[in-house]
């Protein structure tokens, strides 16, 4: 029985040592652990070659990631810039600052997008742990990789592997005629699918479970989100830190939260279970979130750093009875993309 005991020891003694290590791997990015991500979505880069025009360094998470979303649309539709998308799915401004240093290093940009989503942003600071209404296993998960990060990649190349029987939780993808068809013409695309909640992705399902007030919170940057929001802008100002004031232009482009554009969607995330104690300022002008980066700006003093927020041409859109979100789905439909396509284009003209 010692000897079992004994054995049992050295054997967790030896996983918690591995797994210090691998975390400290993963921290420093000994080896890139993104680096699969970079390369399907810069297909130029596979052949070890790189165009010599200025670098547009795109990062961010699944509303960045796709055959139709933005990056490969500025891709095919300007050519003063070389667009290198480093967009992870499922990720948040913590892996950001993580895979920072390698992408700023290797590709030096001209301009620099980040991606904000008001939709679940703060959840990468502090996920919703509920011992009461989610499973022991997820609450454990939560709990434990919002310290060891090294787990949540873990969980995320294992997410990667179940896709193959269960669909992932990220953008759908279109095949390649039909997102050419729709880039001809973009006011062709209507989502004739009708809203569903037991379709809808579950994993958004399972974050109202735990907190029915998150999305609330995280679009008002309220209440016990409060603090994680000032946390998410403190990391925030660090990672636009990595693009130089003297030769790189930053920009924070806000993807607002369906619910944020029109009624239709904050109806049917209250079907899913979300709870919003005024729904009215959801859909009002006023945007809190937006309002904190600006603040944030100013008191960090940094310069070079613009926020882009798309709401009012999503609203306008939706407003004429195009979709621009999934009905079953947070992203962007293809249609949304070539929304926020235009409205990046139209900044990128008044950069010299």
């Amino acid at each position: 029985m010692k000897k079992v005991a004994t054995l049992l020891g050295l054997s967790l003694a030896f996983c918690a040592f591995a797994l210090l290590l691998f975390e400290i791997a993963y921290r420093y990015q000994w080896v890139d652990t993104y680096r699969p991500e970079l390369v399907l979505a810069n297909p130029e880069l596979q052949s070890g070659h790189e165009a010599g025009r200025r670098k547009l360094l795109i990062m961010g998470d699944s509303f960045s990631v796709g055959s139709f979303a933005y990056p490969a649309l500025l891709r095919a539709r300007q050519h003063r810039f070389d667009v290198v998308s480093a967009a992870i799915p499922g990720t948040g401004v913590i892996e950001a600052l993580i895979v920072a240093p390698r992408r700023f290093a290797r590709f030096d940009p001209s301009i620099f997008i980040y991606q904000i989503y008001v939709g679940n942003d703060l959840l990468n600071i502090r996920y919703p742990v509920n011992w009461r209404m989610v499973s022991p296993a997820r609450n454990v998960y939560w709990t434990v990789s919002r310290r060891v990060r090294s787990l949540a990649f873990l969980n995320y190349r294992l997410g990667q592997m179940r896709a193959a029987w269960r669909p992932a939780d990220v953008a759908p993808e279109w095949p390649p005629q039909r997102v050419a068809s729709l880039l001809e013409e973009p006011s062709a695309f209507i989502d004739s699918e009708p809203f569903d909640p037991d379709r809808y992705t579950r994993r958004v399902k399972i974050y109202l479970q735990a907190e029915p007030q998150y999305l609330e919170r995280h679009i008002l940057a309220s209440g016990s989100r409060r603090h994680d929001f000032e946390q998410y802008l403190q990391k925030l100002a660090v990672l636009l830190s990595f693009c130089e004031a003297a030769k790189c232009q930053a920009y924070l482009l806000l993807i607002p939260h369906a619910s944020q554009v029109h009624e239709r969607y904050l109806h049917h995330a209250q079907a899913l279970g979300a709870e919003f104690s005024d729904p009215e300022q959801i859909l009002a002008t006023q945007n809190p979130f937006a309002d904190g980066l600006g603040r944030m700006l100013e008191e960090t003093g940094i310069p070079n750093a613009r926020i882009l927020d798309v709401r009012d041409q999503l609203r306008e859109k939706e407003a004429q009875g195009m979709h621009v979100y999934y009905q079953n789905d947070p992203h962007l439909s293809p249609y949304g993309q070539t929304v926020v396509t235009d409205y990046l284009l139209a900044k990128l003209d008044e950069h010299p």
